[in-house]
């Protein structure tokens, strides 16, 4: 009797205890969040944490659960100020637990500041939170404005303050301002006027369908005038023929599958990679990757999964049109040009393609650069290149930088993987590195 009721208490305390933001309870939407989710199970077993907020799609990440007491921290982010929060344990398609609550957290507007140092709060608009995570992932500060004592390498590149102490930390974020942007957010219909052309596995399949049904026109007007003196079987073979031939490669040749194009960006030792893809299949990306939706609706309603996984993001996607994915990483191998800025113009020192300079406010073309080299800041003018004018607005708030590309070719080859992968390839990379005074 005793045993029993031991049992039953036990099973009735079995469950997703609770869920708790790392970062003060705080998140900015569109951002990657620390979640915290405790998970209490009668007996060991493996399974999915499936998170859900307000995107169309799921976050999905394979545990394995322990006797008693069990603590996950999974990235999740939600699409809006007061999206709620729903968690499941799911085991062989089977959910056995679940968590549900209104809101996600608490949502922060621009004007608010998130910052991890040690102390209390000095303003309601500003949240402070101490937590610092085992492994320095890039990811977890995406939307920290500053951080006082160590932050992830690449975090001060891609916008971040390094304070020493709280109230320097908070009087240089209101000095700075809100970001205008702020990286990768969900929603962003510039990311989609850089989507690549179809490649050459498209171009292929649609000139050798358009052939054949040029062939089958043609075969059937020819063999009109024939018919009254060929044999009819002969007729059937040249009309059959083509026609299948239309079906299967419609059907087989490798066009419906997966083509994949990694747009990237180096600044300083942080880098950011874009992955456009497009086809029907499964796509295992390298590290945390973030979806872009060109459209609000579209990040509601679209609905697959997201598997995050130890330093793979694995997804499933549908469809000819073509997708947009982001990640943030630091630590990147540095390529960096000697540079400075005087009043007598901008030195650089080291090779450059395509190069442009935004000193002042001017943004002017530097060209190509085989070395030293002496450039007078004169005039003004603007590239209209779309990548350019993307990160511009993506990385560049404030200051003096020089952006240039490292190659022109396009290589074939990359780091996502698919089994049904039918082409890859990575854009000419690009770097913005900032320009000192002297």
């Amino acid at each position: 009797m005793f045993v029993l009721l031991g049992l039953l208490c036990l099973q009735a305390s079995s469950g997703i205890e609770k869920a708790e933001i790392l970062t003060g309870g705080a998140f900015r939407p569109g951002h990657w969040a620390p979640l915290e989710v405790q998970v209490h199970s009668p007996e060991e077993m493996e399974g999915e944490l499936v998170v859900r907020t307000d995107f169309g799609f799921s976050f999905v990440h394979p545990v394995v659960l322990s006797v008693g007491a069990n603590r996950f921290l999974l990235p999740a982010m939600a699409l809006s100020m007061d999206a709620p929060l729903q968690i499941e344990f799911r085991r062989g398609g089977s959910i056995l637990f679940q968590y549900e609550r209104a809101q996600f957290g608490r949502g922060l507007y621009q004007s608010d500041l998130l910052i991890r140092a040690e102390g209390e709060s000095p303003d309601a608009h500003i949240v402070v939170y101490d937590w610092i995570p085992k492994q320095p992932r890039l990811e977890w500060v995406e939307a920290v404005d500053a951080v006082v004592g160590s932050a992830p390498v690449g975090y001060e590149e891609l916008g971040g303050i390094l304070s020493h102490n709280l109230a320097d930390a908070v009087s240089r974020s209101r000095e700075r301002g809100k970001f205008n942007s702020r990286w990768f957010e969900p929603i962003d219909p510039a990311v989609y006027q850089l989507v690549p052309a179809d490649g050459w596995v498209v171009r292929q399949r649609n000139f050798l369908i358009w052939f054949l049904v040029l062939y089958l026109f043609a075969s059937i007007l020819i063999l009109g005038g024939l018919s009254l003196w060929r044999s009819s079987w002969i007729r059937f073979a040249l009309i059959l023929l083509p026609g299948v031939a239309c079906l299967i490669v419609w059907g087989g040749f490798p066009g419906g599958s997966v083509i994949v194009v990694r747009q990237g960006c180096d600044l300083g030792e942080a880098r950011a990679d874009l992955y456009f893809t497009r086809g029907e299949g499964d796509i295992s990306f390298p590290g945390l990757v973030k979806p872009l939706f060109d459209r609000y609706q579209s990040a509601k309603n679209e609905i697959f999964e997201l598997r995050i996984e130890a330093n793979i993001t694995r997804v499933r996607r549908e469809g000819e049109s073509w997708s947009a994915f982001s990640r943030i990483r630091g630590g990147v191998e540095e390529n960096r040009w000697t540079l400075s800025h005087n009043d007598k113009g901008l030195q650089i020192s080291g090779a450059i393609l395509d190069g442009e300079a935004l000193v002042g406010g001017k943004t002017v073309l530097v060209g190509d650069r085989e070395g030293l080299s002496q450039i007078s800041i004169e005039g003004e003018a603007e590239s209209h290149d779309p990548v350019y004018r993307y990160f511009r607005r993506k990385i560049i708030r404030g200051g003096n930088f020089l952006y240039g590309r490292l190659s022109r070719e396009v290589r074939i080859g990359g780091d996502v993987k698919a089994v049904n992968l039918a082409e890859v390839r990575e854009a000419p990379r690009v770097i913005v590195q900032k320009i000192g005074e002297k």
